[in-house]
């Protein structure tokens, strides 16, 4: 590589480090609200959450909520993407999946959602389900002689709309719930 084109490239870097670097200093504290983010529904947050509940015990210093809810982001998700992954990979069609088991995987997200809320929570994000038919797994394991299966960058086209088709459910029932709880923020 030659110097000119590793000095070009440097000097943009920079720029933006002293940009980046020197804006987070200037963000004023109101424009972030929250004194703690909760994330929820994974397996590794969930461990973790689990051993800060009431009642629960520990050798270390982490039996009581470390924080309180009402200043807290909390992130419910992505929750449901084992289970619809779990029954396409054993042979239920997406229109099974989606007949079956997406609204089903709704309501348990939206029950959590309300519980949150009933429990303090002001703001929400709630992620939906990510477009999985990039994925190498999906991509392997659904394999189709199709070129039309596929979008212009290589995706199984029907992956991403049940993903689509998920995050449509989602959405609108956390409008609905927009309505029951109108102070609140969901996202």
């Amino acid at each position: 590589m030659s110097s000119s084109s590793t000095s070009s490239t440097r000097i943009p870097l920079l720029i933006f480090n002293f940009l980046f670097c020197t804006s987070a200093f200037a963000i004023n504290q109101s424009l972030h609200p929250f004194e703690s983010i909760y994330p929820f529904g994974d397996s590794l947050s969930d461990t973790d959450n689990k051993i800060r509940q009431p009642g629960a015990t520990s050798s270390f210093n982490v039996s009581n909520w470390p924080y309180g809810w009402k200043k807290s982001l909390i992130i419910l998700g992505e929750i449901g993407g084992c289970d619809n992954n779990y029954a396409l990979s054993n042979g239920w069609s997406t229109e099974e999946v989606k007949k079956h088991l997406v609204q089903f995987i709704v309501e348990a997200i939206l029950k959590a959602v309300r519980e949150v809320i009933q429990l303090g929570a002001n703001f929400g994000v709630v992620p939906g389900s990510p477009p999985g038919g990039c994925l190498p797994k999906v991509l392997t394991e659904f394999p189709s002689t199709d070129p039309s299966a596929y979008d212009d960058n290589g995706c199984l086209r029907e992956n991403n709309e049940f993903a689509m088709f998920v995050n449509d459910c989602l959405q609108r029932g956390l409008d609905s719930l927009k309505l029951e709880f109108p102070g609140h923020s969901l996202f």
